[in-house]
């Protein structure tokens, strides 16, 4: 029986791997062969599977992505006071309740963070992929619940 990883398994292996490290270290200073090391592979295996760090990145956004549908859900909500309801109500419970405290969801956080201290280059791509889509969407919805009347001006 063979103990070789598939492509796609190696491939997350290397994902996995680049999180803490850009956690701890940031974008600039974590290395593609630091990467490798902590995956187990060679850096010449590492750029088959990623042509260089920010495809790392761009890879660990994705991943994020496909974990957490409901932020996909969300985008295609017609403009509506209903749906902006479920909008405020899933992006609040999403950084509200958050329970999962394993080593690698911790890390993303941890990254997320730190590349706002940095060069912003995660923090950039997470807000390009989830905010920049839902804040168009929370606008119309915001806008339609207006029309419809059921926004009130309590300003006083």
């Amino acid at each position: 029986m063979s103990n070789r990883l598939t492509s796609h398994a190696r491939r997350d292996l290397i994902v996995i791997a680049a999180v803490p490290l850009f956690a701890r270290k940031g974008f600039a200073g974590t290395t593609t062969r630091e990467i490798a090391e902590a995956a187990g592979v060679s850096e010449g295996l590492l750029f088959k599977h990623f042509a260089n760090k920010t495809a790392i990145y761009d890879a660990i956004v994705r991943e994020f992505k496909e974990q957490h549908p409901r932020f996909e859900e969300i985008r295609g909500l017609s403009p509506s006071t209903q749906s902006l309801v479920q909008i405020v109500r899933v992006t609040t419970e999403h950084f509200v309740t958050i329970t999962e405290s394993s080593e690698l969801i911790l890390a993303r956080y941890r990254m997320f963070l730190r590349s706002l201290c940095e060069d912003g280059a995660f923090a950039r791509l997470g807000v390009e992929a989830y905010a920049a889509s839902l804040r168009s969407r929370f606008e119309e919805c915001f806008e339609a619940a207006r029309i419809a009347g059921d926004l009130v001006d309590d300003a006083s």
